[in-house]
């Protein structure tokens, strides 16, 4: 057979060639895309799997904890805040007065006189028990805030030693541009009292618990991010 008449069967052939190859292609890839959506399916379990394993984890981790805690403040020799906070070498005085006032609520207390009796033991270092946060502290120049975009915390920014808040007024009212500081004792610091006077304590608190849930990432809501003017 010459060369001429087999390019020419070829030629006729050559949309049927074309399209039998075309639909291996199509069979190799099919067969690709249910391996790429098993492995797709298989990152997601994984990661979801992992996800709920160390939450659940951490909250289990977290519960534990607290319970410690507020067994050592409960009973008549039971200790301080500040006396745990100083062993556990922490300054989270919102989470410490919380697991206090959950305490209190249970009329686990001790009474006032020995709330500060505790003794370490002598394998610790001894240092002298804090007294009570004050009524009123200073804001260093250094202070330095955390703060989260989620639309419902907006304008509320917690210092980083957990010790201070700092709230904003709501743009479009009448306080807008003023701002207070307190303590974690909801004790007036700086800034504009009458908006603190006109902040409910159970919005300070239900704020900074919202706030320090964002920025651990405990909550498990839905999170809506917004633009935040209210980062300093």
């Amino acid at each position: 057979m010459s060369d001429m008449i087999e390019l020419q069967r070829r030629w006729r052939a050559f949309s049927a060639d074309r399209a039998k190859a075309k639909h291996h292609i199509q069979e190799l890839d099919a067969a690709d895309n249910e391996e790429i959506a098993r492995l797709r399916e298989q990152i997601i379990k994984r990661n979801v799997t992992f996800t709920e394993t160390w939450r659940t984890a951490k909250a289990d981790l977290q519960q534990k904890r607290d319970e410690a805690v507020m067994a050592e403040m409960a009973g008549p020799n039971g200790r301080s805040a500040q006396s745990i906070l100083q062993e556990l070498g922490s300054n989270n005085t919102v989470w410490i007065y919380e697991l206090r006032s959950r305490v209190q609520a249970m009329g686990a207390l001790p009474e006032q006189g020995n709330v500060n009796t505790y003794t370490p033991s002598e394998n610790l270092h001894s240092v002298p028990d804090l007294p009570e946060p004050e009524a009123t502290l200073s804001v260093p120049a250094e202070t330095r805030w955390r703060y989260h975009n989620h639309v419902g915390v907006v304008g509320w920014l917690i210092s980083e030693d957990g010790t201070l808040i700092k709230k904003y007024g709501a743009a479009q009212t009448d306080f807008e541009g003023e701002w207070f500081i307190c303590d974690q004792e909801r004790n007036f610091i700086d800034g504009s009292r009458e908006l603190f006077e006109s902040t409910p304590k159970g919005e300070i608190t239900r704020k900074v618990k919202l706030l320090n849930s964002l920025l651990d990432e405990t909550y498990t809501g839905k999170i809506k991010e917004v633009d935040n003017q209210y980062v300093a």
